[in-house]
């Protein structure tokens, strides 16, 4: 009885040595539920080792970075559209070397570079970087380069974000986003506008869906106030390119390619490519139209309305606003740009106005109900 004891004993040992420890997840939650409570300190020590970072601050928190946070694991930070991480107009806010850094619904704002360390005043990445419905305002570099986000060797994957209000004060190249050095862009369902430096500096493969960048400067050097593609290359789908101020929409430098994969709009000039229609999509302003970020409407009668490829319409827009039938012309498809436009008004029959074929319609069994009669009376008359 003894003897079976101890072998009972001894399994059980070694089942539970066999159990594998859990991994630490030395990422948590930021804040005991008041705004007091989300300090930076807090938010160190949530961000150590990597993981997923969340926020309890009981409502809209701004958390002011006095240093510059390395990113060196897979974190994921998720601000559920009430956090705002700022620079304080001094520091940088995301170094990533490794392992990639994910945000989710929050805004990233008021970052600056140094001196020490030129460029990229939101987040300079050699390691993948994803935002999702979330926004990067307010970001200046002094000293040249790219004012929001860098990443060279990696992804960077925009998906219904706004990025805006970025600053190069240097006159040279300055885009807000820049893919550098071989690295993958992706933007879809986004909005980039009011930037100062242009819009997107791309050394690598690009593609923008569904996009709508409009009313970015170029900062000099005979740069675009749009997309400048160097060297790689720029697929556009579904986009809208509008009154960027610089040498135009678009430029290739150094055998940069880019290529119209259809639905896209220019204006006011070609410099995106000939096969790319030139036509004001009538933007409203940058504004809240619903949803987590800022878009930009379509004024009525606009030529993106239902002018999207539809192999390559997204399941929503920035907004999360499914494609509609704009037009009324009886077929859902997406818009251009990053803004869907709410679905035609179809009016009740009887208050429907002919159109020109029904009027000709109208007209003609008149004129022939007319030379029936007289042709009918003239014969009795014989």
């Amino acid at each position: 009885m003894a003897k079976t004891s101890c072998v009972v004993v001894f399994t059980l040992i070694g089942l539970m040595l066999s159990i594998p420890a859990p991994e630490a997840d030395a990422a948590g939650t930021v804040g005991t539920g008041t705004p007091a409570s989300c300090t930076e300190t807090a938010f160190d020590t949530a961000l150590l080792g990597g993981g997923a970072v969340t926020f309890n601050c009981g409502g809209a928190t701004t958390i002011t970075f006095t240093s510059t946070k390395t990113i060196s694991a897979a974190t994921t930070i998720s601000g559920g559209d009430v956090i705002t991480l700022s620079g304080g107009n001094a520091v940088r806010l995301f170094n990533v070397t490794g392992g990639g850094l994910t945000l989710n619904n929050i805004t990233l704002a008021n970052g600056r570079d140094s001196a020490p360390s030129l460029g990229s005043a939101a987040i300079i990445s050699s390691a993948n970087v994803t935002t999702t419905e979330s926004t990067i305002s307010g970001h200046q570099t002094t000293n040249g380069g790219c004012p929001a986000i860098s990443i060279g060797g990696a992804t960077l994957t925009i998906i219904r974000s706004t990025i805006t209000g970025n600053v190069n004060g240097a006159a040279a190249t300055g885009h807000p986003i820049c893919s550098n050095n071989t690295a993958v862009l992706n933007v879809s369902s986004s909005t980039i506008t009011g930037n100062t430096g242009g819009a997107i500096f791309n050394a690598g493969i690009a593609t923008v869906t569904n996009s709508t960048i409009a009313g970015n400067t170029s900062t000099g050097g005979g740069n675009t106030g749009g997309i400048s593609t160097f060297g790689g290359t720029t697929t556009l789908r579904n986009t809208i390119l509008s009154n960027n101020v610089g040498t135009g929409q678009c430029a290739n430098v150094v055998s940069g390619n880019t290529v119209d994969a259809g639905g896209n709009l220019q204006y006011p000039d070609a410099a995106c490519g000939a096969t790319i229609t030139v036509a004001d999509p009538l933007l409203g302003p940058l504004a809240s139209n619903g949803g987590p970020t800022q878009t930009m409407a379509l004024g009525a009668g606009s030529p993106a309305i239902d002018a999207g490829v539809p192999a390559n319409c997204q399941p929503a827009d920035q907004r999360g606003q499914v494609p509609t039938d704009g037009n009324g012309d009886g077929t859902v498809v997406c818009d251009s740009g990053a803004f869907e436009s709410p679905a035609a008004q179809q009016l009740p029959e009887a208050a429907r106005v002919p159109s020109m074929t029904e009027w000709g319609m109208i007209i003609m069994s008149v004129l022939l109900g007319g030379s029936g009669i007289y042709l009918l009376r003239r014969r009795r008359a014989v």
